[in-house]
């Protein structure tokens, strides 16, 4: 499984709107070793590099971080859940990294390059730690979720994995049944507060699920098919299923303009309903993973996860009567 990384997608687009000369590496799929990535940076010898590390890595982007800053003219913005969450420490314990870019960062990240390029302020810029001309660490407001999101251009799949490596079919799920096929987002966010989940708690902060327009969904959709050979869309949202409303809009729009691809989702069943899956599957979704986390009705109760485990089993059933390929992701330990 290799996961298209949206967020940094979505800010290359915007930053290559504005005129920016962007250059994107993907060291996962690409499986780059530190030292291949390193020897790229400097290649491109950027003004300033974004990177997005998460916990269990942390240490040796920032030793790597510190590397490059060694050897390069260079300003470093970390953004992401980890960076998110412990802004202050990695300001204040490493000298290396000139900002942190709270919550989804998309737009913000756009917004910090206009102002280092003089075209704003700074503090004007919600989301931003730094340090201050005292070398205090400070923040600039709280970040602000993106509304509408139909605002945000569709991500620079152009520039994935790599500015030397545009193969796509890196990113990939074995869970999808056909080839090639392409992730999508259709909302950010999820109502519910399943205490585990750092996307909701951190990245969004608790805030409201918010949703693509069912026009601009089926029009990436068909870009997607038609510029890119699309056979399947994987909708890898937060919780694509947590609005039935928003699902059924969609699957409207894509039956009037006549199923153009076979799509999958990530979702949930806690609001699921027969009706709607089988609406969904006249609408061309041939698959559904399910976020079941656990089977043990005490842990979801404790986790704030409101899934009744039942109607779980009821909804697995349904979508084998109607030829939809179930998966279920679990959380161990």
């Amino acid at each position: 499984y290799a996961m298209f990384p949206f967020f940094l997608a979505y800010t290359a687009a915007l930053l290559e709107q504005d005129g920016i000369d962007v250059r994107v590496m993907d060291a996962v799929p690409l499986n780059l070793t530190e030292a291949e990535f390193e020897s790229r940076v400097a290649e491109s010898a950027p003004d300033l590099l974004v990177l997005e590390p998460n916990t269990a890595v942390i240490d040796d982007v920032l030793a790597m971080v510190a590397r490059l800053r060694r050897d390069n003219q260079l300003q470093v913005v970390l953004v992401g859940v980890h960076a998110s969450a412990c802004a202050d420490e990695l300001l204040r314990d490493n000298a290396d990294v000139a900002f942190v870019v709270h919550g989804e960062y998309d737009v913000a990240v756009r917004d910090l390059v206009r102002a280092l390029t003089g075209l704003r302020l700074i503090d004007s810029v919600p989301g931003i730690s730094y340090r201050d001309s005292s070398g205090r660490v400070t923040m600039t407001g709280p970040p602000q979720p993106i509304e509408p999101l139909d605002d945000l251009p569709p991500p620079a799949r152009h520039m994935f994995p790599a500015y030397f490596d545009n193969d796509m079919s890196l990113y990939f799920d074995g869970f999808c049944q056909k080839q090639p096929a392409f992730h999508m987002h259709t909302s950010r966010g999820c109502p519910f507060r399943c205490n585990f989940c750092a996307w909701v708690q951190v990245l969004y902060d608790s805030g409201p699920q918010r949703f693509f327009s069912p026009q601009r969904i089926v029009d990436e959709m068909e870009m997607l098919v038609d510029e890119w050979g699309a056979q399947e869309i994987y909708i890898d949202d937060d919780n694509f299923l947590a609005r039935p409303s928003h699902v059924e809009a969609l699957c409207d729009e894509l039956v009037r303009r006549g199923r153009p691809v076979a799509w999958s989702a990530m979702a949930d069943a806690i609001v699921l309903s027969d009706t709607l899956l089988a609406k969904m599957a006249d609408a061309g979704c041939i698959g559904i993973k399910f976020g079941l986390d656990s089977s043990d009705a005490r842990v979801l109760s404790a986790t704030k996860k409101p899934l009744k485990l039942e109607r779980l089993e009821s909804i697995v059933a349904q979508a084998g009567r109607l030829g939809l390929k179930t998966h279920a992701t679990v959380v161990f330990g």
